[in-house]
């Protein structure tokens, strides 16, 4: 692989999630990276408090469904989820990509397309829009290069982002990695 390669070395994570991309006739100037990266700032920084919210509440619950306000105030809280997910699935209906699975790093993302003729030539750019969770109705808008990968495959190195946006995506994808590993060890004790 590419020396470039958004997963080489790198932490990375594996979801279903709605993704899809915008070409770009050159690269972005600076003027709109700058937009897309406070954009994408914005939304992580969202993202990253309900989850740690929702991270620190299950660890300090232990399994026990009683929360610091009570039981009223947890099925308050998970009503208000379900409300959440259900307007964003509305939302999402007809302006989002179809849900996919999506590969993510920090520094870019991969997913197979249904369309192979849809493939953007490498070296290539494109805006690429990846909803990273089930309750956010805003996508996670990138610039990125296209880079070679497998016939149907779609691999997008995210163009250079500053280092707030950089630690940002660095979180969220660690996060995710060990959500998942987490997830894979407790389906392997069931088991």
């Amino acid at each position: 692989m590419d020396a470039n390669d958004p997963f080489a070395g790198q932490p990375h994570y594996a979801d279903r999630l709605r993704a899809a991309f915008e070409p770009l006739g050159a690269p972005p100037d600076e003027s709109a990276r700058g937009q897309y990266e406070q954009e994408a700032v914005s939304l992580l920084a969202s993202l990253l408090a309900v989850e740690e919210y929702a991270g620190a509440r299950n660890a300090s619950s232990n399994g026990d469904e009683e929360h610091e306000a009570g039981p009223e105030f947890l099925r308050l809280e998970r009503k208000l989820d379900l409300v959440l997910e259900l307007l964003s699935m509305q939302v999402l209906a007809g302006s989002a990509g179809s849900e996919r699975s999506v590969q993510m790093s920090a520094t870019g993302v991969r997913w197979k397309l249904d369309d192979v003729a849809s493939v953007p030539a490498p070296g290539s750019w494109v805006v690429a829009s990846v909803y990273v969770h089930r309750l956010l109705p805003r996508a996670l808008r990138l610039p990125a290069e296209v880079l070679a990968d497998e016939p149907g495959w779609l691999r997008l190195r995210f163009v250079e982002v500053g280092e707030g946006c950089r630690e940002m995506l660095v979180r969220h994808v660690f996060q995710q990695h060990r959500r998942h590993l987490a997830g894979s060890r407790r389906a392997l004790r069931a088991a």
